[in-house]
C-alpha cells in the first residue's frame, strides 16, 4: 500500500496509552524522525479513555492506536464507545496482554489489527499506521500478530485462539483469512484443517508423554515397596 502523499490532507492518529515512558519515547522519536511533516501526519497522545473521547469530540481522528489496559475505563469499553458513533474509524490494539484468553477476546472485537508490545516497537507501529491511510484502504484482518508470536501460538491451543498460520511465512492470521497479508499466500481450506489436526495430535503426544512419566513413577514406587518387603 502506498504511503500518504505530501499534498494529501493531514491524517490524525490518536495514541491511547497510560505508559508515560512509552509515549514520551514515541514523541521524541516522532520529533527526530520528522515523520509528521514528511507524511502529513498529526500524532496525538492521551493516557485514558475519557481523554480519548474528548479529543475525538474536538477534532477529526483518522486512526486510533490503543492499549487495552487503561485506568478506569479499559480499552474494550473504549472500543465500544467509539464504535457507537463511528464504526468506520480504524482501530489498532497495541497491548502488553498476551494470554490466550486475552487474545481470543481481542480477536472477537471488530478492530483492524492487534499487535503485542513484546514483539512490535511503537515506532514500527506508527510506520505501519501511516501507510494504511484511511479506513476504506485497510484490510479487515481482525488479528494480525508479528511472526515472532509463533512461539506463543504453538505453546497454546490453536483452536482456543481461533487463529490460523500462513504455511509459507508463518504469520498468524484471522480464522476467516483467504490470503496472507504478509506474503500473499492463498490459505486453502484443507490447510486450515491440517493446522487443527496438528494441534490435536500435539495435544495427544503431550498426553502420551505425561502417561509415560506417570507409569515410570508408579513402577519406581512398586520396586521400592518390593525392596522394603
Amino acid at each position: 500500500m502506498d504511503s500518504i502523499k505530501k499534498n494529501d490532507r493531514i491524517n490524525n492518529i490518536l495514541f491511547v496509552d497510560s505508559d508515560k515512558i512509552l509515549t514520551n519515547d514515541l514523541k521524541d522519536w516522532a520529533k527526530k524522525s520528522e515523520i509528521e511533516s514528511k507524511y502529513n501526519l498529526s500524532l496525538s497522545f492521551v493516557q485514558d479513555a475519557k481523554s480519548a473521547l474528548k479529543k475525538m469530540a474536538t477534532m477529526e481522528i483518522n486512526m486510533i492506536i490503543l492499549e487495552i489496559v487503561l485506568p478506569l475505563i479499559n480499552g474494550y469499553n473504549l472500543i465500544k464507545a467509539i464504535q457507537k458513533t463511528n464504526k468506520e474509524i480504524p482501530i489498532i490494539i497495541y497491548t502488553s496482554l498476551k494470554k490466550p484468553e486475552d487474545l481470543a477476546k481481542m480477536a472477537s472485537y471488530n478492530v483492524n489489527n492487534i499487535f503485542l508490545k513484546e514483539f512490535v516497537r511503537a515506532e514500527d507501529l506508527i510506520e505501519i499506521a501511516r501507510k494504511q491511510e484511511t479506513a476504506s484502504n485497510i484490510d479487515k484482518t481482525v488479528i494480525e500478530l508479528n511472526s515472532q508470536i509463533k512461539t506463543l501460538h504453538e505453546s497454546t491451543n490453536k483452536q482456543e485462539l481461533k487463529l490460523i498460520q500462513c504455511p509459507q511465512c508463518h504469520l498468524i492470521l484471522a480464522p476467516d483469512s483467504l490470503f496472507c497479508n504478509n506474503c500473499g499466500k492463498k490459505i486453502l481450506r484443507k490447510r486450515k484443517k491440517f493446522l487443527a489436526k496438528k494441534s490435536e495430535s500435539d495435544t495427544r503426544e503431550e498426553d502420551g508423554e505425561t502417561s509415560t512419566e506417570e507409569s515410570k513413577v508408579e513402577k519406581a514406587k512398586e520396586n521400592n515397596m518390593t525392596k522394603n518387603k
